[in-house]
């Protein structure tokens, strides 16, 4: 495959079709990085969870992730 017909070629419908795909690349990049928040609230919340409830609670991380829900997806 020449480097023409992976988007640097004059044919408008490659052009489209190459920043098209990049714009779904962009989406599970950013996919991923609410994926990591979340993991990252989880492994706080556990490590920060004492014997006497200290740290979130875990109804405070699912409230979390329903809201970094509706802004990622």
């Amino acid at each position: 495959m020449s480097l023409a017909s992976f988007g640097g070629g004059v044919d408008p419908r490659r052009r489209k079709w190459f920043s098209s795909s990049t714009l779904v690349y962009v989406d599970i990049y950013i996919y991923i990085i609410y994926t990591n928040i979340i993991i990252i609230l989880l492994l706080t919340d556990f490590l920060l969870s004492t014997p006497n409830g200290g740290g979130l609670s875990t109804s405070q991380v699912y409230n979390l992730q329903g809201m970094l829900r509706v802004v990622g997806a």
